[in-house]
């Protein structure tokens, strides 16, 4: 993890530990049906869609420094795989041994026999894929059988490590070959939207290669070497900032702006110098959150009344999460990436 001195310099904890909360509120909202919070309803896609994306803007700027600082491509998985397995290693251990035997509607012995129940632990390896369900648990709650809705985001973001790290192979002093790489994608998707009517390659099409690329354009931005910390002290491009988020409120469906605006106004964001800059002074619980909000709230949902308040819901689940988070960080994520150079 970054030194102390370098975490108070930039908003990307603040920014994860924003998008982590605010997910959680927008899954308390798609996991609770109430006609009272329409207004919500109407507009957590679009607030879910940001959340996300600050996210991936993040997570592909520090990949790529990641990638640049790494010695080798052993060291730079290494590092991935403790940030990453085992707080996963947790959640499938607690998901399958305790919620699942707790909720499940089948007796003990037909859960642990089912293949489904040992098929979760899939979920220990994002980059193979996820399963979301446990034989016979939360099939009554309002969103039926998930157990953690959270993790999809993952598969991708594994797959960009893998294709990360590939480029490693790639480092040069000023990176050309990467940076013309990241090009060549942007290139090829203008040219798959405007030339070939968004029919070139399927997988180009919907939200998910949407973040894809908005990682891979915050990767580029970095390796491009754009000093935003200079930018944000200039009151011209304070100015290019606020036009550039006033343009993305009308153009948010304009993909091919969206996955270049967005990781612009997201890195610029980042590097204002603010009090926000301390927001990860006492820990980063960004992960715990991420990882334990949604399976809180369907045990919630299953449990209470609270399936009938999002509001509530989202409330009792922080009470919860918040505090797990912390000791997540401070006596088991923080303890194991102690060993972050173990291998160099």
């Amino acid at each position: 993890m970054p030194n102390a001195a370098i975490k108070t310099n930039n908003n990307f904890d603040f920014l994860r530990l924003f998008a982590a909360v605010a997910i959680a509120f927008c899954h308390s909202l798609n996991l609770v049906h109430n006609t009272e919070y329409n207004f919500l309803y109407k507009n957590v896609g679009t607030f879910l869609f940001w959340c996300v994306a600050i996210f991936f803007t993040v997570s592909g700027f520090l990949i790529a420094k990641s990638l640049d600082n790494s010695t080798s491509i052993a060291s730079f998985f290494w590092k991935r795989l403790l940030r990453i397995q085992p707080l996963l290693i947790v959640i499938c251990i607690i998901s399958v041994f305790f919620l699942g035997v707790f909720f499940t509607t089948l007796s003990t012995t037909a859960y642990f026999n089912s293949g489904n129940t040992w098929q979760y632990f899939k979920n220990i390896f994002p980059f193979l894929g996820i399963e979301y369900t446990l034989p016979g648990v939360f099939e009554n709650n309002i969103h039926p059988k998930t157990i953690n809705g959270s993790l999809w985001t993952l598969v991708d973001e594994e797959r960009l490590y893998v294709l990360m790290g590939l480029l490693f192979f790639f480092k040069t002093k000023k990176n050309i070959d990467i940076i013309l790489f990241l090009v060549l994608v942007d290139i090829v998707f203008i040219a798959h939207h405007f030339f070939f009517k968004s029919e070139l390659i399927p997988y180009f099409n919907g939200d998910n290669f949407t973040f894809i690329l908005i990682f891979l354009n915050a990767a580029l931005f970095y390796f491009l070497k754009i000093n935003f910390t200079a930018l944000t002290q200039n009151k011209f491009f304070h100015l290019l900032f606020l036009g550039l988020c006033i343009s993305l409120f009308f153009l948010l469906g304009n993909t091919i702006f969206t996955v270049v605006a967005i990781p612009l106004c997201v890195l610029y964001f980042s590097h204002i110098k603010c009090f926000l800059n301390k927001a990860g002074k006492w820990g980063d619980f960004t992960y715990g959150i991420y990882i334990f909000s949604f399976p809180t709230q369907q045990v919630l949902s299953k449990l209470s009344a609270l399936q009938y308040s999002p509001i509530l819901l989202f409330f009792c689940t922080m009470v919860i999460v918040l505090p797990l988070s912390v000791f997540s960080w401070h006596f088991f994520e923080k303890k194991i990436l102690a060993y972050k150079n173990a291998i160099r």
